[in-house]
């Protein structure tokens, strides 16, 4: 079986900005969808934590985002939690790469496993560290620990050790680092364009047809 992904838009220019702000910032762009993409594991960890405004802040940016107060509200967390409304494109990917970390949820569900989501691609993009929630078996979550991408887990006491471990290395670097250059090797749209492009030719040439060009 082949697999041929979305992939980032190398066509994007992207110039990695290390976050010295504090406090620690995790960022989630996109829509959340209620019952398949869950931050509470994530609110859950801070709140026996402990932290305060200074320490860490979550900022969750898209037209359905508004439904996580109640979510952070019943766990401890509001005074961690903001949200903004829908962004451009460019400006999420500014405010991506302008973060310590970028939140990925996904539905934590066996039918995800062979879903990547187009959002982690944007991701990969910013070379921010991926803090993923959601299905830990599935294709995501491995490209996510085979490119070390970042960190996949639901679990409150393991996100509590990642979250003290990023800020530790904030405070005492001034910043996260960015995620290696050579992460990103084959995952942008036009490798993976040529890819397909390969794999027709190998396709056709098994079936004894002539290798047409592919655009």
């Amino acid at each position: 079986m082949y697999v041929v992904m979305n992939g980032y838009d190398s066509q994007d220019e992207v110039s990695v900005v290390s976050p010295t702000h504090l406090p620690l910032r995790i960022l989630y762009t996109g829509e959340i969808y209620e019952g398949k993409r869950d931050p509470r594991p994530l609110f859950e960890a801070l709140s026996a934590l402990n932290l305060g405004p200074k320490d860490v802040e979550i900022v969750f940016i898209g037209s359905t985002v508004a439904a996580v107060a109640d979510s952070a509200q019943s766990c401890g967390v509001r005074h961690l939690v903001s949200t903004m409304p829908r962004v451009s494109r460019a400006e999420a990917a500014r405010l991506q790469q302008e973060s310590d970390v970028l939140l990925l949820l996904m539905w934590n569900d066996p039918r995800e496993k062979g879903v990547y989501s187009g959002k982690i691609f944007e991701y990969v993009q910013a070379r921010r560290p991926v803090l993923m929630l959601g299905y830990e078996f599935g294709v995501a979550a491995e490209l996510i620990r085979e490119r070390e991408l970042g960190f996949v887990s639901n679990n409150p006491k393991e996100l509590q050790e990642i979250v003290k471990s990023w800020m530790s290395v904030k405070l005492r670097n001034g910043r996260i680092p960015p995620n290696p250059l050579q992460s990103l090797t084959g995952l942008s749209r036009r490798e993976q364009n040529e890819k397909l492009s390969n794999i027709l030719k190998e396709v056709a040439v098994a079936k004894g047809e002539p290798p047409q060009a592919h655009s």
